[in-house]
């Protein structure tokens, strides 16, 4: 073995040493990927949804149910609130049940560092409160649309 790196040239040993890094760089971020995403799914546990896919999230089902109209219809099927995710690791919590909304909003007070929300309408006239992960959004903003 030592031969072998004694025959070497340092453009070589420079060479293998930036493979051997790169796949521990991308080793680590698939570690990393794999945490987040069960940690994000244990958070969510609680709240039962549609079945997700494990790389396109709920995107796919959106596309076939005509975006917002099931989405709605999931609002419906489950009484106060569903997980929707946008793809592995990005999750969104749709609450679109008024006083179960009010609860989580009182809870929060004015503090909304771990979380942020998106405050929107549906097509039924009822609000929709979309909770995101702070690291995925506007970093506590309120945002009406």
């Amino acid at each position: 073995f030592t031969a072998l790196l004694l025959s070497l040239s340092l453009s070589d040993l420079l060479n293998m040493l930036s493979v051997v890094l790169g796949i521990i760089f991308v080793l680590l971020k698939v570690i990393q990927f794999y945490q987040e995403r069960k940690k994000l799914i244990k958070a969510l546990e609680a709240f039962p949804g549609p079945p997700k896919h494990w790389l396109y999230g709920h995107n796919h089902l959106v596309r076939r149910e005509l975006g917002s109209v099931g989405i709605v219809s999931w609002g419906e099927e489950y009484a106060y609130a569903f997980p929707r995710w946008f793809g592995p690791v990005l999750p969104s919590l749709i609450i679109h049940h008024p006083e179960y909304a009010k609860s989580i909003l009182g809870r929060m007070g004015n503090s909304l560092s771990p979380l942020s929300l998106v405050l929107m309408s549906s097509v039924t006239s009822t609000t929709t409160i979309s909770v995101l992960p702070s690291k995925y959004s506007n970093k506590g903003e309120l945002a009406w649309q």
